[in-house]
């Protein structure tokens, strides 16, 4: 979803804000920050806020520079069981991958992650 000044933003020009999109997101405790597949970032018309340099598996021993967008990106589906977390998401190329959204360090920190191992399950507590 936009961030709360985007779309407080687009309110003020009187244009509509996007309608929120539902993604699959895989949970990695490898990565510092979120991501968002570059598609869902040009269907929200998330603002680029800046440029950072992030290290992947991909990227060997270097960096590469990537674009940085503001979001708002919500946890959980259930009414009442829901956290939202407005961060700067990078943006990636993730659908064939099989999930459109990352969540990193930068939303993980302020949870409880806990994982059994043996039963293939894991808990995000917000």
């Amino acid at each position: 979803m936009a961030s709360p000044q985007h779309v407080t933003g687009l309110k003020a020009a009187n244009r509509a804000a996007p309608a929120p999109v539902t993604v699959r997101a895989l949970v990695d405790t490898g990565a510092s920050c979120c991501a968002l597949d570059n598609e869902i970032i040009a269907r929200l018309g998330l603002i680029l806020t800046g440029r950072t340099k992030i290290h992947t598996s991909t990227t060997g021993p270097g960096y590469e520079e990537r674009d940085q967008y503001a979001a708002s990106l919500f946890l959980g589906t259930a009414p009442g069981l829901t956290a939202s977390f407005t961060v700067s998401v990078v943006g990636a190329d993730l659908a064939s991958e099989g999930f459109l959204a990352i969540v990193g360090w930068d939303i993980l920190n302020q949870c409880i992650l806990s994982c059994n191992g043996p039963r293939k399950l894991f808990r995000l507590r917000y």
